[in-house]
């Protein structure tokens, strides 16, 4: 389907476009994303269709939106939702009121989903929040963690073991943890491992926790190089008792600490963000917009959300 905007056109992907998706990708985000990621991010994706949208001007592709699906537990009962990502208009169209137009257009097609949700730079939270309607839910910040103040650890690290997958046990996890959540995504092992293991070039390192040969939590970490410093990233952590996130997070400080020099991590759970600062870590700086949109009447408690760099696309 194409739909005509004066002098711009809307279409629906179509196979073979995905070169010019990714070059504009270059264009607006300065890095290549290869096939092999766009694959996954789009064609693999284990849960369902994607949908992408492009705006054309004669046959330059200048905008680009996506949704992609994921399983949540939204009010502990599980639902297909989808991830707004992948938005991008090329610099030299931007201020033409292109991407909420994009964005409502897709919007159009998915009026039977219950619920999307997405992470807006304040580049594009206009668009979402005046022109789409979404609410904006949570300004996500980092808490950081500056690995020269780390001192040795006398906690009993041992049950701490490196992993190279998910196995099916770690759903187990997310059965637990569901009921304490109004909003959390399923984080069983068909997702981890697409999200995780799946992702090409990936450097994740996945870690779990257990007590009585069973597994009780996971911590999944990475390195990236900043400007200025090495970055542990804490991409994501799970676990069923507190005692068991704060083991996870001394194990997290003692791997990471002749590898870089500071630590960061998301979590909007108020306890556990109250916890890391006990341990430390200080709040730091804006990341992003956390934005949903409810095609249905859906209360949400707002405090009860659980999120950390696994929820976004772009870690």
């Amino acid at each position: 389907m194409v739909k005509k905007l004066m002098k711009y056109m809307i279409t629906k992907y179509t196979e073979g476009t995905e070169s010019k998706i990714r070059s504009l990708f270059k264009d607006v985000f300065g890095r290549t994303m290869s096939l092999d990621e766009w694959k996954w991010r789009f064609a693999d994706n284990p849960f369902d269709q994607y949908q992408l949208k492009c705006i054309w001007k004669n046959k330059e592709l200048i905008g680009h939106t996506a949704f992609t699906p994921v399983e949540s537990f939204v009010n502990h009962k599980l639902r297909r939702i989808y991830l707004s990502g992948s938005s991008m208009i090329h610099p030299g169209f931007r201020g033409e009121g292109l991407f909420p137009v994009l964005l409502k257009d897709l919007m159009q097609e998915y009026k039977h989903i219950d619920l999307f949700y997405g992470f807006p730079n304040n580049q594009s939270l206009k668009s979402f929040i005046q022109f789409a309607e979404w609410e904006l839910v949570h300004e996500i910040y980092s808490l950081r963690f500056d690995l020269s103040s780390l001192n040795n650890t006398t906690e009993d690290l041992s049950n701490i073991t490196n992993i190279s997958g998910f196995p099916k046990d770690i759903n187990n996890l997310i059965q637990e943890l569901k009921h304490r959540y109004s909003f959390i995504l399923s984080r069983n092992a068909t997702f981890l491992n697409w999200r995780i293991n799946d992702k090409p070039d990936n450097n994740y390192k996945i870690f779990v926790l257990k007590a009585d040969q069973k597994i009780t939590g996971y911590i999944v970490l990475k390195i990236h190089n900043a400007k200025d410093e090495l970055i542990g990233d804490i991409v994501d952590i799970l676990s069923i008792e507190y005692k068991g996130f704060t083991t996870l997070i001394q194990f997290a400080m003692q791997y990471f600490r002749s590898k870089a020099q500071s630590i960061h991590i998301i979590m909007t759970d108020p306890f556990y963000s109250d916890c890391l600062q006990e341990m430390g870590f200080q709040k730091n700086n804006f990341i992003t917009n956390f934005c949903i949109y409810k095609n249905k009447p859906i209360t949400i408690d707002y405090s009860k959300i659980y999120l950390t760099m696994i929820d976004s696309d772009i870690f």
